[in-house]
């Protein structure tokens, strides 16, 4: 017996029991800081240009209902917080800021692209509920490799260091 789940969910068809994507690839979930799913991406087998597409269904968005925001990711290391100086940012929703979460001890916050603030009011959320948690109001950012030579991806990296300023934390970047 299949368990449906809301088709409210975008991506989920009609009746809850499959999904709409008609895409080969896989399903990236993104998490928030209580563990549950709020949404998910699709990363595609075979798109040299576009390899992340958000789920979607008719009458169903990926924005947050709560904020019509596209949803960030809530990374806990799984071996446990190992640092408390630092809240990670990184770029995507599933794999870096996972990795980074588990890599550095860190929890680590992700967004699509980098675009942390497409999602203000989620990103305050997130960051104020990270800091409850470590202690911290600093931040630290990982940038992409190569995003020093794209001015497009400077200039939202720009953008998110502003917003987190604006709420009172510092932010460092990551480099090596």
């Amino acid at each position: 017996m299949i368990n449906p789940i809301s088709d409210c969910l975008a991506g989920v068809a009609p009746g809850g029991v499959n999904l709409t994507n008609n895409f080969s690839g896989l399903i990236v979930p993104i998490l928030n800081p209580e563990g549950l799913y709020v949404g998910w991406q699709y990363r595609l087998d075979h798109a040299p240009k576009l390899r992340y597409l958000w789920a979607s269904s008719e009458g169903a968005s990926s924005h947050l209902q709560e904020f019509s925001e596209l949803p960030l990711s809530f990374c806990f290391p799984d071996a446990g917080v190992q640092d408390t100086g630092y809240i990670a940012l990184t770029e995507g929703t599933g794999f870096k800021p996972q990795l980074t979460a588990n890599r550095f001890g860190l929890i680590s916050l992700g967004a699509s692209g980098g675009m942390f603030a497409v999602s203000p009011k989620l990103l305050k959320i997130y960051l104020t509920k990270a800091s409850n948690i470590l202690h911290t109001k600093s931040v630290l950012l990982f940038p992409d490799a190569g995003a020093v030579r794209n001015p497009l991806v400077l200039k939202q990296y720009k953008r998110t260091i502003d917003l987190i300023s604006s709420f009172g934390f510092s932010v460092a970047i990551a480099w090596s």
